[in-house]
């Protein structure tokens, strides 16, 4: 099981599931989450860019410039270490879930 705070590894899931979908600049990406999670999750920008920059520097993503008008907009790339990664903390999520329901749905006596 991956070691990591819970809300920041809910993010780095949120946030490279959002990658694996499509390369996105920052907002983008957080619309994208919002939206796909039908409006019950909103990612403020603040909270996500050091754990862009922490998924950067980990090297499970990457980075490119594109110039849209007059601005230069950050776009971010899953990379395949990112792909692994991503594997593995859904797998971890989701055993988590799992022991989480089997608490919440034990009944005495079973």
């Amino acid at each position: 099981m991956v070691a990591k705070n819970n809300s920041f590894y809910k993010m780095d899931m949120l946030l490279l599931s959002a990658l694996r979908i499509k390369d996105c600049y920052g907002y983008e990406m957080v619309k994208l989450i919002y939206d796909l999670s039908k409006g019950l999750v909103k990612i403020k920008e603040g909270t996500m860019y050091p754990i862009l920059y922490s998924l950067l520097k980990n090297e499970y993503i990457s980075s490119y410039d594109i110039v849209a008008g007059r601005k230069i907009r950050v776009y971010y790339h899953l990379e395949e270490k990112g792909r692994l990664y991503l594997e593995d903390i859904i797998s971890d999520y989701q055993t988590m879930i799992d022991g989480i329901n089997h608490v919440i749905d034990y009944k005495e006596g079973e």
